[in-house]
């Protein structure tokens, strides 16, 4: 990455924001008072955020449902 052309085209060169994003995103669903979540239903939530913030639900689902049609499959098989 040339770095001072980024800086002086204006896009962010540090890791700050992504940092402060991850934060954000995390304590806003997993660090409220009173809520419990394993290690799955936190992944959970995150990938479904993530997805959701990033614009990428749509697409994402797709994959999603592909899976679990491929596990249904599988398991039909059996």
């Amino acid at each position: 990455m040339n770095y001072s052309q980024l800086a002086v085209a204006g896009y962010p060169i540090g890791s700050g924001a992504v940092d402060c994003g991850n934060r954000m995103l995390v304590t806003q669903r997993l660090k409220r008072f009173g809520q419990r979540r394993g290690r799955d239903g936190g992944q959970g939530v995150l990938t479904f955020r993530t997805l959701l913030n990033s614009g990428r639900f749509d697409r994402g689902m797709g994959h999603a449902r592909q899976e679990l049609a491929a596990m249904e499959a599988a398991r039909n098989r059996q």
